[in-house]
């Protein structure tokens, strides 16, 4: 059984197939004491990084709340999740309140390799 694409050509034939992950955008929306991070992509060891820089900058002025908003994320791995468990700490410690909002809109491969790595380390 052979397949094609609507225009003929064959489906790999001359193109590269994009990569199901995409890199970790950040938005970041502040005004006064509330301020709301939007994440969208992958969620690893670099966007996590990118992650725990964004809420820092948020600390030390006025914001009192944050709000992360997952929905958009489309994967995350143990580093990924570890940069959660940070950014939620470095919050506390500066005494503002995280919210993680679209949690169950998000759905997250898991990447068992890594996972198992971690436990042997």
């Amino acid at each position: 059984m052979s397949s094609s694409s609507l225009d003929g050509a064959a489906p790999d034939e001359g193109r590269r197939r994009p990569s199901p992950f995409t890199r970790l955008a950040i938005t970041v929306a502040a005004e006064g004491e509330r301020a709301e991070l939007i994440g969208a992509g992958e969620l690893d060891a670099t966007g996590g990084a990118e992650l725990c820089a964004a809420a820092e900058r948020l600390i030390g002025g006025t914001c009192r709340q944050v709000l992360l908003d997952v929905s958009a994320i489309t994967r995350a791995d143990l580093a990924g999740v570890r940069a959660l468990a940070e950014v939620g700490a470095m919050l506390e410690r500066a005494g503002v309140e995280l919210t993680i909002r679209n949690a169950n809109a998000a759905t997250y491969p898991v990447d068992w390799q890594a996972i198992s790595r971690s436990r042997r380390d």
